[in-house]
């Protein structure tokens, strides 16, 4: 691997920043107090300081396969898939 981990987990963590801040710009506008609330908890739940190894196994299993797979953008939103699923499960569990 080529990639080293703490470069795979920061990849993630920015993707997931960026993709619950447009999710947020977008819906603030049209119910602000509800959906604050679970943007909050949202963001809460994912930045807690998690290891994001699950996202990093999808970019090393990418990489494994095809390392230029590593520039595409679609990667980032099937790590940042993975990501949000555990972290429903746990959330889910308590």
């Amino acid at each position: 691997m080529t990639t080293d981990l703490a470069s795979l987990q920061d990849r993630c963590n920015n993707a997931l920043k960026t993709a619950l801040g447009d999710m947020s710009s977008e819906f603030n506008v049209a119910a602000a107090p509800l959906l604050g609330n679970l943007f909050d908890a949202s963001d809460y739940a994912l930045n807690g300081g998690g290891k994001r190894v699950r996202p990093a196994l999808v970019f090393s299993a990418a990489e494994a396969i095809d390392a230029s797979v590593l520039k595409s953008p679609g990667l980032d939103a099937v790590a940042c898939a993975v990501e949000l699923i555990h972290a429903y499960s746990l959330v889910h569990d308590d």
